[in-house]
């Protein structure tokens, strides 16, 4: 579900990240992926913690 926030004032984008990074290795739902299994049913399946790979880009639009 692809969004966009404007956020103001000064950010420091590594704690941002991090706390995003907390959020999804303690809810599975955000690591929840559904997919068709061997037998051809759609299955829930959970990333395991240390295969999310996660991160932030921080793009500036101001002006355009």
């Amino acid at each position: 579900m692809p969004a966009a926030v404007q956020l103001k004032g000064a950010i420091d984008i590594n704690k941002f990240e991090t706390s995003f990074i907390s959020l999804i290795h303690r809810h599975e739902i955000l690591r929840t992926r559904f997919k068709i299994n061997s037998e051809g049913e759609v299955r829930q399946f959970i990333i395991p913690i240390e295969d999310v790979n996660f991160e932030i880009t921080q793009k500036d639009f101001v002006g355009q």
